[in-house]
């Protein structure tokens, strides 16, 4: 870990350490926010992160640096040091608290009692403020006691390529599966597979938060597990996509999505959209959806599915259960239903919606769920 002692001419990092210097490795890395960043600007203050191959000797050009004050991040912070050494019981927080002793790295990390020129070191701290360098500073500050260990040193491995996702089916128990295989970029890569869930369509699955990670291992194909996911797919549309994750979990982009749809008997049947024939994917079971958005202002959409041909009736009720808007009265086909319920005229609070689906074998289906209107 290295600081720049010197108020330099250029903060450039390509002119601080130019490219004739062989031995570096990595160019500095910085630590902000809870992650290194690479630091294309180098500035007295700050530590660093540079990693060398080999022992080197470097002369910072410019004026010493024996006073300087900067800026620290609640939690870990990495720190530069002056032109002189400093005891580390001199350095000045203010505005916050140091949680931590400090520390130097010289293959693993160690408590250091003096910041020397040149190097870096980790310091934790107990919320925003500032912290004053000093070689004339009176201040005093005592070593903590069972002091936590600062982070790792930041990856060296490069970000995994994206994958590159495909897929069949294949038969399991008379009935068909996905079957997915996605490219490998090492034994050092472990790779996610995540299940989208949607309800009519593929572009009503609900964004990034909806996703479930379904596998995460370095295998390159995987089967028995999404069958026992794919028994539980009520919504019946589901799509697959895989990251590669490297061991300092930086993660590639999303691979490319494969398509499914889940048949009446029970079949994934691949590649099929929103714009499948729903005589194909009639659902197994009739169900009242949540939702979306909830809560919501002005409108939402109430998703439901009918096993069978059905008189429906869905409303909307307030909390003394008074109707307050009838969306839905009729007869009505087995497949995937959705109504767009507009509030625009109800005030903010809790409304029920209930659905009421009586089919002609005489069973009659009943279910409510909660809804909020914020404006």
């Amino acid at each position: 870990m290295v600081s720049i002692p010197d108020t330099v001419r250029s903060p450039s990092t390509e002119e601080i350490y130019p490219p004739y210097i062989t031995s570096i490795i990595s160019y500095p890395f910085k630590y902000n926010n809870g992650r290194y960043e690479e630091a294309y600007e180098l500035y007295p203050g700050i530590g660093y992160w540079v990693k060398f191959g080999s022992s080197e000797n470097i002369i910072y050009r410019g004026v010493p640096v024996y006073k300087c004050t900067a800026n620290v991040q609640e939690g870990w912070n990495l720190i530069g040091s002056l032109m002189q050494n400093i005891p580390a019981s001199k350095v000045i927080f203010q505005n916050t608290t140091r949680t931590s002793n400090f520390f130097e790295y010289t293959g693993s990390y160690v408590p250091s009692d003096i910041l020397i020129p040149g190097k870096g070191y980790w310091v934790k701290v107990s919320q925003a403020g500032k912290i004053i360098l000093n070689i004339n500073s009176n201040s005093y500050t005592a070593p903590v006691a069972n002091s936590p260990v600062p982070p790792n040193p930041p990856c060296e491995q490069p970000v995994p390529p994206t994958p590159t996702l495909s897929g069949t089916t294949v038969l399991h128990n008379g009935l068909r599966f996905p079957h997915l295989t996605w490219t490998s970029s090492g034994s050092s890569v472990t790779y996610r597979l995540y299940l989208y869930m949607c309800y009519t369509g593929f572009e009503d699955c609900y964004g990034e938060n909806s996703s479930i990670c379904i596998y995460s291992g370095p295998n390159l194909s995987f089967t028995d597990y999404y069958i026992a996911v794919g028994h539980k797919l009520s919504t019946r549309r589901a799509y697959y996509f895989v990251v590669a994750v490297n061991t300092c979990n930086e993660t590639s982009g999303n691979s490319n999505k494969m398509s499914y749809a889940v048949g009446t008997t029970g079949d994934f049947i691949q590649g099929r959209d929103s714009n499948v024939d729903e005589n194909v994917l009639l659902p197994l079971n009739t169900e009242l959806l949540d939702c979306y958005p909830n809560p919501f202002n002005p409108q939402t959409t109430i998703r439901y599915t009918l096993a069978e041909p059905a008189h429906v009736k869905l409303v909307v009720l307030n909390t003394l259960g008074q109707e307050v808007a009838a969306l839905v009265d009729e007869m009505q086909e087995a497949g995937y239903k959705s109504v767009t319920f507009n509030a625009e005229n109800l005030s903010s609070g809790l409304y029920i919606y209930k659905l009421t689906a009586g089919a002609s074998t005489g069973l009659t289906f009943t279910d409510v769920k909660k809804m909020i209107v914020v404006k």
